[in-house]
């Protein structure tokens, strides 16, 4: 085969190439399954240092609060409920030999969760994609509902757990400042004491140094025990300021339109490769032309 003749014959496929590119990515897109994404967006909150308490906890205690708070929307306390709630495991095992394991379920839901918390923001996006528009909505308000669930709860638990020691303390002072108390009206009944203030620090008429020291440890334990109840009581009202660890701002709904695939972006592709296959095919032809009449090629610009 001439020279001429290859170069005629790759100019005609180039051109019938660029002209299949898009009718076939067309085709292609067509045929494709359609994916839906919907999308909740929650606002995290660490927890204020009144709710908190001093042992808080080290993702509360740290920068990196938001960063872990997506992390744990992501795990297995929080995507099993999920599975549970909406029956995935069983959903998604029909049609297949065997069901799907927790653990299967886990994984395939994770491969259509994409959590992205929004830059120098307290604000995390939950993404769910899927070929289903009204499931991938349902599973992103279920797993924000459960996130928003757990750590309610959590909170919940800390406060109560909280206010149990605070408690528990004010009854070990109250305790011993009563058996203070008894201690020293007893010395007081013993000793025929005259004093009309046990209650203060006001001095007795008649000096009497083993009762003077019985009283003043009375006073400073029923001293702590007045700050323990202060504090207690301080304490429960700043813990029933209502927190909210997590709010959801936008509730997922079922997408209008599919996130993939992206036909117009495809067919952007298509054209712009058809445009060069057709554009260098015509050279092709030209040149191969022009070489079979025997005539110099012509010089591209």
């Amino acid at each position: 085969m001439s020279r001429s003749s290859i170069l005629i014959t790759l100019g005609f496929c180039l051109i019938l190439l660029g002209v299949a590119l898009p009718v076939g990515m067309y085709t292609a897109a067509y045929f494709i399954p359609r994916k839906y994404t919907s999308i909740v967006t929650l606002e995290v909150n660490p927890a204020p240092a009144a709710v908190a308490g001093e042992n808080v906890t080290p993702e509360e205690s740290t920068p990196y609060f938001v960063e872990d708070q997506r992390q744990a929307i992501q795990s297995m306390a929080i995507l099993y409920p999920v599975i549970e709630e909406l029956g995935l495991d069983t959903k998604w095992s029909a049609g297949l030999p065997t069901k799907l394991t927790k653990q299967g379920a886990y994984q395939f839901l994770l491969s259509m969760l994409h959590v992205i918390r929004k830059p120098n923001t307290d604000f995390i996006e939950i993404a769910v994609t899927s070929t289903d528009r009204q499931e991938a909505a349902d599973i992103a308000n279920t797993i924000a509902i459960i996130y928003q669930k757990k750590r309610r709860d959590d909170q919940q638990e800390r406060i109560t757990g909280s206010l149990s020691e605070m408690r528990d303390e004010v009854e070990k002072q109250r305790a011993e400042a009563d058996k203070l108390k008894a201690d020293l009206a007893k010395l007081r009944e013993n000793g025929a004491i005259q004093d009309p203030n046990p209650e203060t620090d006001a001095p007795l008429a008649v000096p009497n140094p083993e009762y003077e020291a019985a009283k003043k440890k009375y006073l400073e334990a029923k001293k702590l025990l007045d700050d323990a109840i202060q504090k207690y009581q301080t304490d429960k009202m700043q813990l029933a300021v209502e927190f909210v660890p997590a709010k959801i701002w936008d509730r997922a709904e079922p997408a209008r339109g599919a996130s993939s695939p992206n036909v117009t972006a495809l067919l952007t592709v298509a054209f712009a490769a058809a445009f060069v296959c057709v554009g260098l095919g015509v050279l092709l032809l030209v040149i191969g032309t022009a070489i079979k009449r025997g005539e110099p090629p012509p010089v591209p610009a």
